[in-house]
């Protein structure tokens, strides 16, 4: 009797478990096609309005980092969880071995939520796109912290005692220093982790604000263009009007200087005329007295 209340403990702990995985898994799935669409559109140089689309618009909730390591916490773990069952792994050295690989994994995220902010193009870099990359380094660091720090000590190796005990075992009552102990350490190491998050958010904002001050520079600049260009115009315009006006004119004095020409030339042939005429009569005249 008692070895098939254990048996059906333990298989009931293991389906949940493993039925956790495959959600987690499935989130981090719609997560990760996510990221690999906005990072493909990214350095391509295009923005997406909305960030990065998973396979299911039902699970846009899950996508909060483009790092995807927020959801691959959760997947890992309760596989890892999973595993434990399966193989009958009561030490907590099992899980524990892993915390390490969470909390790099956090940090990790961290880290590509800054560096990604160097590949925006700088005139798509907005406070949503800033944004979506202080989520990633702050939700991944935290999804870290929960896993290691509250949800596994908490939860998970309870949870997995209870599954694995024998009817005849006994909870053994807790040492109430060494609990309190673990948690002043626990609450130590969160207050440490914290720090650097809030660090790292510090540094963003400077660097959020320096970018800020560059793009206002750029926007004087580009109106300081914008009105030297206009002024230039306006230069252009004007001598283009007086390069019409003196050219019309020119054409004026050009069709006087004409008139007057043609003038002068009607006159030259009747002076020439009326000449050859008085030559003629001369001529006429000594002929007459010879």
């Amino acid at each position: 009797m008692t070895k098939q209340k254990f048996f059906s403990r333990r298989s009931v702990s293991l389906v949940i478990a493993a039925l956790l995985t495959v959600l987690c898994g499935i989130l981090w799935l719609n997560n990760l096609v996510a990221a690999i669409r906005l990072h493909r559109a990214l350095f391509s140089g295009i923005v997406l309005p909305d960030g990065g689309k998973g396979f299911s618009r039902a699970l846009q909730w899950s996508v909060v980092d483009v790092s995807t390591v927020t959801t691959f916490i959760f997947f890992f773990g309760f596989a890892v969880t999973t595993f434990a069952l399966w193989k009958k792994y009561r030490s907590s050295d099992s899980f524990t071995r892993y915390d390490r690989f969470h909390i790099a994994l956090g940090l990790v995220g961290t880290l590509w939520g800054i560096i990604l902010i160097g590949y925006y193009p700088v005139a798509h870099v907005t406070i949503p796109s800033l944004m979506n990359c202080l989520h990633t380094a702050m939700f991944s660091t935290l999804a870290a912290i929960v896993w290691v720090m509250i949800f596994e000590p908490l939860i998970v190796l309870p949870w997995v005692g209870f599954a694995l005990a024998e009817k005849e075992e006994t909870l053994s009552e807790p040492d109430p220093a060494l609990l309190l102990q673990e948690v002043t350490d626990a609450l130590q190491t969160f207050s440490e982790k914290l720090q650097k998050g809030g660090d790292a958010a510090k540094e963003f904002q400077l660097q959020l604000a320096a970018w800020d001050e560059a793009r206002q520079k750029e926007r004087e600049e580009n109106e300081k263009v914008r009105a030297e260009t206009l002024r230039a115009l306006e230069l252009l315009t004007e001598i283009a009007a007086s390069l019409e006006a003196r050219q019309r004119s020119l054409a004026d004095e050009n069709n006087a200087l004409r008139q007057t020409l043609q003038n002068t030339t009607c006159e030259r042939d009747e002076a020439r005329a009326k000449a050859e005429t008085l030559c003629r009569k001369l001529t006429a005249i000594r002929e007459t007295l010879e």
